[in-house]
């Protein structure tokens, strides 16, 4: 009771700090202390203010002064991303939703087509080949094709009483009917004409096929199991069931009123009556309405040899979900089409990578959502699924490697279980999977910074520096490591957001200060090049000074940009007290201690509660030999590390300055312990001689 008593009222002590709009930052021991703002609201933006309509806001970047941002296109017909750009004052210069094709490219995708209409033909010709279609089936004889779902097709049949031109089959005769259909595939104003042989089987009785996608066949109870595999292919146990009637009895469950089950990948569906047996006069189950259709798997996207956007003209985005501009392009993480679009600054198409070579996409789909590019224009890609790190592509977009590998650590219990476990215990775990990066940018070192979600609660490496040899080098010198908030609730109720923070994005200021962005309580957390914790702000709410869910964060200027998801855009600008803590920071960074410490001072007289200032004033001291003031500003400061330094010198100092009085204490004492020590012998020799 006393326990749950102390948690209670240390939580209503954190509730300012978990969901208020106080200023708060960290001690040196965890607690959450107020703390002076180190940005105030100063603007917002919105799609009204703004004169466009849009929505879903996913990424935006800074570029040379402009701001490009992609969202949702929410006019009236508008489905697909399209690309907004904004100047210097925050007036929109131009929106672009669909993307023309470099003459070089346009060359590319026309020497794809012939290519691409031969495997739309082996497609058909698979299909068709040795087999017989039940009458009442509808073949996939559509207008476009259902591989790629981009060509255009127009079928005909040489015989419509046994196959219409948009796939029904029938046959009223008691024989196999072979009818020749050809269909003209036009893709890229390529037309090419084929032919296939298509054989109908004659009906069976007790047995119908509806003319719907994915087959519903109708069946009598009576109806031959094995009759019915052979038709459509099907696997039930024939030797367990004879008739329908058996695998209805046997699967269908009595205690309920829906009249459904699924077996073996079909669903049943049958409507059930109680009747008296004309014979015997007992009352017996009869099932009709029958009907069999195979479930189909939600395999989700899956990889495809050819990507039907390839063909696209012009080129729209879908569900884009990262943007990145460079002096060589503009770069788009086209989620939706499973690509990377590469654009010119005019906006056309100059390339596209879909395919990865690498194992893991031949298992799933290649869905980029974040994607930076450094001065050679190998592209860090983030994308959807992948836990083996972030993809490293090089200019022209082949795989080169997964870098920045996020590894699980297995405490020392888990890692004892598993040793004894067997190898079909351990296919019944849980997959112990990395944590997936959410974000990438690149600082002005071509150092990648990246975010990712804590798993499992476990909040290492929810920041990271990766460095071109793919190791993280994020220095974590602080008080605490880089991660958010570092006081929150586990798992209480629906009534506080409990949890570690979920970074999402991070934006590299001036001088290796970096904001990160926290979308589960609104929140910015800037720290500095050692991993200090500057300032938070940020607040979470429906007003204008604040945001709901967070999505992407950039530095434009001195001021911090937030967007929402909501379509707003926050700008904060720095306080007296943040401007002060980066320019001291600015300061050190450029070797200049003296001003440094001046300016930490002016911090404290701003916050008093900012123990880092007197770290800040406490490196000053020490570079200049003032080791005493030094080790003062180091307690206060809480900074171990160089308070050591700091004691060590300061030890020396004093040894150096007092070396004579101590060379002679310690000449004295040489002598004056062996004459103390025999002082008995040396007294008798003197009495002796006497």
């Amino acid at each position: 009771m006393k326990k749950k008593f102390i948690i209670l009222i240390l939580m209503f002590m954190s509730l300012p700090f978990l969901f208020g709009s106080t200023s708060y930052n960290y001690s040196y021991h965890g607690e959450a202390i107020h703390s002076s703002p180190g940005m105030n609201f100063a603007s917002y933006l919105n799609p009204q203010i703004l004169g466009v309509s849009y929505a879903d806001p996913k990424d935006f970047v800074v570029y040379e002064d402009h701001i490009y941002m992609i969202a949702r296109d929410a006019s009236p017909g508008g489905a697909n991303t399209m690309i907004i750009v904004m100047d210097e004052n925050f007036e929109v210069v131009r929106t672009v939703k669909q993307f023309g094709l470099t003459p070089e490219y346009e060359q590319y995708v026309q020497s794809r087509v012939s290519d691409t209409i031969e495997l739309i033909n082996e497609f058909f010709d698979d299909f068709f080949l040795d087999k017989e279609f039940y009458p009442g089936q509808k073949l996939p004889m559509t207008t476009t094709d259902p591989f790629i779902n981009v060509a255009k097709l127009a079928w005909t049949s040489s015989n419509v009483n046994f196959i219409t031109n948009a796939g029904v089959t029938s046959n009223g005769s008691e024989e196999v009917q072979t009818v020749t259909v050809s269909v003209q595939v036009s893709l890229w104003a390529e037309v090419q004409t084929f032919e296939y042989e298509v054989n109908i089987s004659a009906p069976v009785v007790g047995l119908e096929a509806g003319s719907a996608d994915n087959t519903p066949w109708t069946v009598a109870e009576d109806f031959s199991v094995e009759q019915f595999n052979e038709i459509v292919g099907s696997d039930f146990n024939d030797l367990s069931y004879e008739t329908f009637r058996e695998i209805i009895e046997v699967n269908r469950n009595e205690d309920v009123t829906i009249r459904e089950f699924i077996l073996d990948g079909y669903k049943f569906t049958f409507q059930e009556e109680t009747v008296e047996d004309e014979e015997t006069g007992e009352e017996i189950h009869v099932f009709t309405n029958i009907v069999v259709q195979e479930v189909l798997e939600e395999t989700g996207s899956t990889p495809t040899e050819v990507h039907g956007s390839l063909f696209q003209s012009p080129y729209v985005l879908n569900g884009s979900s990262g943007i990145e501009v460079h002096e060589s392009g503009i770069y788009v993480a086209d989620t939706g089409n499973n690509r990377v679009v590469k654009l010119t600054h005019d906006y056309e198409v100059v390339d596209a990578f879909y395919d990865i070579e690498d194992e893991t996409f031949k298992e799933i789909a290649f869905q980029p959502l974040k994607i930076t590019v450094d001065p050679s224009e190998r592209m860090y890609v983030v994308a959807n699924n992948v836990f083996e790190g972030i993809l490293e592509l090089d200019s022209d977009g082949s795989f080169n490697r997964y870098t920045g590998v996020n590894p699980i650590q297995l405490t020392p219990f888990e890692v004892l279980r598993r040793a004894l476990m067997t190898e079909a215990q351990k296919a019944r775990l849980d997959r112990f999977l990395p944590t997936s990066f959410t974000n990438v940018t690149l600082n002005d070192k071509n150092f990648i910074y990246a975010t990712a979600r804590a798993r499992d609660e476990s909040t290492e490496g929810m920041i990271q520096l990766i460095n071109p040899r793919g190791i993280d080098v994020l220095k974590r010198n602080g008080y605490h490591p880089p991660m958010g908030d570092i006081v929150y609730v586990e798992s209480l109720n629906n009534y506080v957001i409990d949890g570690p923070s979920s970074l999402i994005d991070v934006a590299v200021g001036k001088h290796g200060i970096y904001s990160v962005l926290d979308e589960k309580r609104s929140r910015i957390f800037t720290y500095d090049g050692e991993g200090n914790l500057l300032y938070i702000n940020g607040d979470q709410g429906e007003q204008s000074d604040k945001f709901t869910k967070g999505v992407a964060v950039t530095y434009y200027g001195d001021n911090l940009m937030v967007l929402d998801a909501s379509g707003t855009i926050v700008i904060y600008s720095p306080t007296e007290f943040g401007t002060s803590v980066n320019r001291a920071v600015e300061l050190h960074s450029e070797g200049e201690f003296e001003e440094a410490a001046l300016v930490w001072q002016d911090v404290l007289r701003l916050n008093t509660n900012y123990e880092i200032a007197y770290n800040g004033i406490g490196k000053y001291h020490l570079r200049v030999g003032n080791y005493k003031e030094a080790m003062e500003n180091f307690k206060l400061g809480h900074d171990q590390y160089y308070y050591s330094k700091a004691f060590v010198a300061y030890r020396n100092e004093i040894i150096k300055d007092n070396f004579g009085l101590i060379m002679f204490g310690l000449l004295v004492i040489a002598i004056a312990v062996p004459v103390f020590l025999n002082r008995e012998k040396i007294f008798k020799k003197g009495r002796g001689e006497k």
